[in-house]
């Protein structure tokens, strides 16, 4: 009779915070992200992608709510990228990030549900806008750049021209700086 009530408990806390994620994305405006990433589409810059496990160096086509097509490497999930930014900004940021060993060894796996991700709610981020952020990405990498703005599923850090997009499911820890 436990093991059932305790499964009934889990179930509806798991329901409630899909609901809740639901929510917090629907309050956040994808309007600055959608700018973003048309403006990578547009110029045709080269843009780096980076996974898991892999970097790629590409160039952006197209958009769509789950993937992203380059011109090279065709189709990638959203899940499987950890941040995207223009190959100029990437270089700009050179090595002013660092790796955690413990997770640099091939990464975590995106959860495929949101609710059992470490960050999927983008609403506790937005009082941190215009301020210094450290995060730490599934693969080890930690980033301490500037939020400049919250998407629904994304954040745009980093300074004017030289933007970094993260995706909250990229992302294992945060603190503002």
């Amino acid at each position: 009779m436990q093991d059932f009530q305790q499964q009934t408990a889990t179930a509806v806390w798991k329901e409630r915070r899909r609901l809740d994620i639901r929510t917090a994305r629907e309050e956040v405006s994808p309007a600055a992200i959608d700018t973003f990433v048309q403006n990578l589409i547009n110029s045709q810059a080269t843009v780096v992608g980076l996974m898991r496990d892999r970097t790629l160096v590409d160039n952006l086509q197209e958009t769509r709510p789950l993937a992203f097509r380059f011109r090279l490497n065709g189709r990638i999930e959203k899940l499987e990228l950890l941040l995207l930014a223009k190959h100029s900004a990437w270089r700009t940021m050179g090595m002013a990030h660092v790796h955690l060993p413990e997770l640099a060894k091939g990464g975590q796996r995106a959860k495929a549900t949101p609710a059992r991700r470490p960050v999927a709610d983008p609403r506790p981020f937005l009082p941190s806008i215009g301020k210094p952020l450290v995060l730490v990405l599934r693969n080890g990498m930690v980033l301490h750049l500037p939020l400049l703005t919250v998407g629904p599923f994304d954040l745009l850090l980093g300074w004017s021209g030289n933007e970094v997009l993260v995706h909250l499911h990229a992302i294992t820890f945060w603190e503002t700086a």
